[in-house]
């Protein structure tokens, strides 16, 4: 099992991404992680409801992933459950293992290929000058082509999907997203936030409430024989 996370390395000058062992108690994972995965990892801020699993279980359908997007839009968004992404009812709280939630963003895109958009693009722009007899046309009109070019190409072409994994822990206040990637974490954040009306902190792999006493007490060990520095340490006088 690997956790990856941006680290600050001063040599650098910068944030790097290292790869390094986790330090978290395996049985706080569960089955989440099989083999290798890169994930995010969040402290939850903020309370549910006192019906918590009603909450959750009404919001988590509300932003579902529904495929009807309107004429020339790109993007797509919302949960599905995790062993099929084309399952948006979850069914029997099926988001549900014990005192886990497990379920998946799913985030359609649809982009028009530059090449094809700027050729379709001109070939509009002649046609519209022979209409008129016009040897040229105004910057509006150009922008106007353009976009009926663009949305005319992005209703023709396929999504592409992409899918994350999400673990969450209500009970722990703690989030689990299987990505490093800074667009889905902007996404993801941004939808999880609207969805369950709580804010997420990103959580550091040495965060105290993450550790088990013995990984807390040799990370303190080695910090105070070892110049270390990262986010939120001060160095050891």
């Amino acid at each position: 099992m690997i956790f990856s996370s941006d680290l600050t390395d001063p040599s650098k000058g910068g944030m790097v991404r290292r790869r390094i062992k986790p330090l978290v108690k395996d049985d706080e994972l569960m089955g989440f992680l099989k083999g290798m995965l890169t994930f995010t990892r969040y402290h939850v801020i903020g309370d549910l409801p006192q019906e918590a699993a009603a909450f959750i279980d009404e919001r988590i359908k509300r932003f579902s992933f529904r495929d009807d997007r309107e004429a020339g839009e790109e993007k797509s968004l919302g949960w599905t459950s995790l062993d099929n992404i084309l399952d948006t009812d979850f069914s029997y709280a099926n988001y549900s293992v014990g005192d886990y939630i497990f379920f998946t963003l799913r985030i359609d895109r649809k982009t028009a290929p530059p090449a094809l958009l700027r050729l379709k693009t001109l070939q509009a722009e002649q046609r519209r000058r022979d209409e008129r007899q016009a040897s040229t046309l105004s910057r509006a009109e150009r922008q106007d082509i353009k976009e009926a070019v663009r949305t005319s190409l992005i209703a023709a072409v396929p999504a592409v999907p992409s899918v994350y994994e999400v673990c969450w822990a209500p009970s722990k206040h703690m989030v689990y997203f299987g990505s490093n990637s800074d667009k889905a974490i902007e996404e993801f954040e941004d939808l999880f936030t609207r969805t369950f009306q709580v804010k997420l902190s990103a959580a550091l792999p040495w965060d105290s409430q993450s550790l088990d006493s013995g990984a807390g007490e040799r990370l303190s060990a080695l910090a105070s024989t070892a110049s270390l520095s990262w986010p939120g340490k001060e160095p050891q006088s």
